[in-house]
């Protein structure tokens, strides 16, 4: 894959046609976002949404399988059981490092409001977990596909309280990081520098700045690997140290 970092906001639509898409919320976010990374890996559009067998692949390039997947892991699995023994398989997972809202009010963006979230690189062991029987395999390699967007949303008519915008796009823009994730030094560099050299899952998860999901999904990715290694426990925690 080529891995060459160039602007990816030349790929995102233009804001004229938001207004066109009300009736499409909630199908149209991933769409984009899955679209805009698509051509950014492979410009060339005959290698994408390639058949093979009976599998539609996103894209086909020099022999090998890019799978873009903005959603659980978990559907990819009848997909890398019946083609990971014959094609080496790329799952790009994408991450949003830094977010940028509009709010539309009658077709009109208004004050863009900077996201206090930040996308975090580890939090893909959440859903690596969800293929864990085919992490070891010598064909599976995972690429994050860090890149910053512009989303805009619309007051959500329904007044639920928990909810009160819907997304409607999320345009992609600037330069994205890509980390590959095909080795025990690649997983070792996503590592907190501070993190001791034994601890516990809520230690790394305190020091990786994860949720409990994602921090117990790494250490199953890191264990699952060989990367980390059980040493023991401390009342009722496990603990952990990296295997050497």
């Amino acid at each position: 894959m080529d891995n060459e970092i160039k602007d990816i906001g030349f790929m995102s639509s233009h804001l004229d046609s938001l207004t066109d898409q009300y009736e499409s919320i909630g199908t149209q976010n991933e769409k984009t976002l899955h679209r805009s990374i698509k051509h950014y890996l492979s410009p060339d559009s005959m290698c994408h949404e390639f058949k093979i067998g009976s599998f539609i692949v996103d894209i086909y390039q020099d022999g090998k399988i890019i799978e873009i997947q903005t959603g659980s892991f978990k559907a990819m699995e009848h997909k890398l059981r019946s083609l990971l023994p014959n094609y080496s398989i790329t799952i790009v997972y994408p991450i949003i490092r830094n977010k940028t809202i509009y709010l539309m009010n009658a077709g009109v963006a208004g004050k863009p409001k900077k996201s206090p979230k930040k996308g975090n690189p580890l939090s893909i062991g959440a859903q690596m977990t969800q293929i864990r029987t085919h992490l070891s395999h010598p064909n599976l390699h995972f690429l994050i596909f860090l890149v910053d967007v512009d989303e805009y949303r619309i007051i959500n008519t329904e007044n639920h309280p928990r909810k009160p915008y819907v997304r409607i796009e999320q345009f992609t823009k600037g330069f994205p990081q890509m980390i590959d994730l095909n080795t025990k030094s690649d997983y070792m560099n996503l590592l907190p520098t501070d993190l001791p050299k034994t601890f516990t899952t809520d230690v790394f998860r305190k020091i990786a700045k994860l949720n409990k999901t994602e921090a117990q999904g790494m250490i199953m990715v890191l264990k699952t690997l060989g990367i980390i290694e059980f040493t023991g426990k401390i009342n009722r925690a496990y603990l952990y140290q990296i295997h050497e």
